[in-house]
């Protein structure tokens, strides 16, 4: 179930949620279609230090992702 939310961590823990982040996108093609829609509906939902996301962000990670998965 993908809702709103927000990881609140301290700038030292920062670097997890990089590190996480790069080994999905890493990984996006070995995962299954279902999850990488789930995880794309939670990231177009979450919280972080810049605000809510924006309508536009769904499109701007799926090119994020398309263009650093294979690098």
């Amino acid at each position: 179930m993908v809702k709103p939310g927000r990881i609140t961590c301290d700038t030292s823990e920062e670097e997890f949620l990089r590190r996480l982040g790069g080994a999905v996108v890493k990984h996006w093609d070995a995962i299954d279609e279902e999850t990488r829609n789930r995880l794309l509906g939670q990231a177009t939902v979450m919280i972080d230090r810049e605000g809510m996301a924006s309508v536009q962000l769904r499109e701007r990670l799926e090119i994020f992702i398309a263009r650093h998965k294979d690098a």
